[in-house]
């Protein structure tokens, strides 16, 4: 089973604040999944983001991660 984090779990994983988060999101620059109203990340595909996004912009890291290219 997925484990899926709060955007507050994110944030003290990414440093990066919830507001940014949401910008992101709300952007398509990172992988989320929605549940009713509610936000999360699914963990694996945190990793995958964060291993895509060193040294890369934002959105080149989420066309990476749509592509499936590491």
């Amino acid at each position: 089973m997925k484990k899926l984090l709060t955007l507050e779990e994110v944030s003290e994983k990414t440093r990066l604040s919830v507001r940014s988060l949401r910008m992101r999101i709300f952007r398509r620059e990172f992988p989320f999944v929605r549940i009713g109203k509610r936000v999360f990340i699914d963990e694996a595909e945190l990793e995958k983001f964060l291993q895509l996004s060193q040294c890369v912009s934002a959105e080149e890291a989420a066309a990476r991660l749509e592509e499936g290219v590491c």
